[in-house]
């Protein structure tokens, strides 16, 4: 059999990485660019600065083709993802007339506002949408990188809502608004022009894929009933597959990466491992000795440091809203709390993965609860999963087998799913999971961790938030009327 190549793209929050995979999912070239940071004009937004997330999947596209061994008459598809509830509004040539709202934007938890940017734009494009243009020309969008609440979309049809009074709240006009595609099927061809900047070869076929977080659940194989996902990246959260459409105050329910089912997700934590990133960027220095005599990564050193620590950290605690997890409760901030002279750097670092892993299985258990919904088996992704002591933190706050797959790049792997099936390679996903999907490791709950834990989160953890957030409020108000002052005098 001649040799068959797939590409998966992963837009994700801080970095673009183009995965070159082979037929059996195993990854024979990578690019990655990092990102800009976000510009933030005001509080509480977050925006890509202009051309940056274009200009950093054309880097990684030109490092993953510079390594790829292969011809490229080889690559037989393309898979497209990217991150959620990102807006891109452009005008008829498919350019951006503003900057790229971010997910972390506070105004991507709202409707469209009125105002020039919106009123003046030919189509209101999320951030897939916007690559699939720049691609093959075409307005397309895939129907699993919607959510109901920030377009006139039913998640339950997977189709445009026609009522005219959906498009006014909205805000949006349907010739605003781009053609939808189911993932697997092909969006358009690359063109000629996006051949010239990519050196991906003309006519290449663009496949539907998902959101970042359904074809993440695609690439772990999590496909079957009593398998979870929970995704360890900027953005940390769990995810379960079904085959109805449910709704519940306590979760999201969005089509997922293969059609015919839906993707349950729960509230999770807005900067997840992004906060292990920052801590170890901040105070990684206390590892620096154990990385250089074994020649490691500042997180793995921290991970061993934190190993020597018991688990609860001796009363040390975090709460990791970094990013407050809805608007209207943009009061809230991180906390650490519990600090005595026995706490050391290792002790931090074991919160923020304790902090994680509680405040997920807090609301995971309303979730559960609601939708009556078990897991017997978790599978983890993203770079996160690459920390042995979250594995087997997770596996001992949830109380079931945590599974690591060989590869952490779950996203782009989904993708390249996506793409496997809609080019004909494989013939369905669960051929395709099956062929490309594989197991690293395993990690099992251990009981007294679990009943340790168990007892934390209910009579301690559970109490933390609702006794912080009047706090948090006068904090915020303080500081509003603060600056309201100081703008007066200046």
């Amino acid at each position: 059999m001649a040799n068959e190549y797939i590409i998966g793209l992963d837009v994700g929050t801080q970095s673009t990485r183009v995965i070159i995979f082979d037929r059996d999912g195993a990854m024979v070239s990578k690019g990655a660019r990092k990102h800009q940071p976000h510009m933030i004009n005001k509080p509480g937004w977050a925006e890509h600065p202009m051309g940056d997330l274009w200009n950093a999947f054309l880097g990684a596209c030109h490092d993953a083709l510079e390594q790829f061994p292969g011809a490229l008459s080889e690559i037989k598809a393309f898979g497209l993802s990217t991150q959620r509830c990102c807006r891109a509004y452009v005008n008829r040539k498919g350019e951006l007339i503003h900057p790229m709202m971010s997910w972390l934007d506070i105004r991507s938890l709202d409707y469209h506002q009125p105002g020039p940017m919106y009123e003046d734009a030919y189509k209101l494009l999320t951030n897939s949408g916007y690559y699939c243009y720049q691609l093959t020309g075409q307005f397309k969008d895939t129907t699993a990188n919607l959510t109901g609440c920030y377009y006139p979309f039913s998640q339950q049809t997977g189709a445009w809502i026609e009522d005219p009074a959906e498009f006014a709240k909205h805000n949006i006009r349907p010739d605003q608004l781009p053609e939808l595609v189911r993932p697997g099927e092909i969006m358009g061809h690359i063109t000629a022009q996006a051949a010239l900047e990519t050196g991906l070869p003309e006519g290449l076929p663009v496949v539907a894929g998902a959101g970042d977080k359904q074809v993440e659940v695609l690439g772990a194989g999590a496909m079957n009933a009593g398998q979870a996902y929970i995704t360890c990246g900027t953005y940390c959260g769990l995810l379960l597959v079904g085959g109805e459409y449910l709704e519940d105050p306590s979760m999201g329910c969005y089509l997922a990466a293969h059609p015919g089912k839906y993707h349950y997700e729960g509230y999770g934590v807005r900067r997840g491992f992004w906060t292990v990133s920052w801590f170890a960027r901040q105070f990684g220095c206390v590892a620096q000795k154990l990385m250089e005599s074994r020649d490691i990564s500042c997180e793995a050193a921290l991970d061993i440091m934190a190993e020597q620590v018991p688990m609860g950290c001796e009363g040390l605690m975090l709460i990791p809203d970094f990013v407050p997890p809805t608007s209207d409760k943009a009061y809230r901030r991180g906390s650490i709390l519990g600090f005595d002279g026995r706490h050391t750097a290792a002790h931090m670092y074991r919160a923020v993965l304790e902090g994680i892993a509680l405040s997920l299985k807090a609301n995971i258990d309303w979730m559960i609860g609601n939708i009556r919904k078990d897991i017997e088996e978790i599978r983890i992704g993203g770079g996160g999963s690459n920390s042995t002591i979250g594995m087997q933190i997770f596996a001992d706050v949830f109380g079931v087998p945590v599974v690591r797959t060989t590869n952490p790049e779950s996203c782009a792997l989904g993708a390249a799913i996506d793409a496997a099936v809609g080019c004909g390679m494989y013939p369905g996903f669960e051929e395709a999971v099956s062929g490309m999907v594989h197991i690293r490791d395993r990690f099992e709950p251990y009981s007294s961790s679990h009943k340790f834990y168990s007892e934390l989160l209910e009579r301690v953890y559970n109490e933390i938030r609702p006794a912080t957030d009047g706090v948090y409020q006068k904090s915020q108000q303080f500081w509003e009327t603060w600056s309201a002052k100081e703008s007066e005098l200046l």
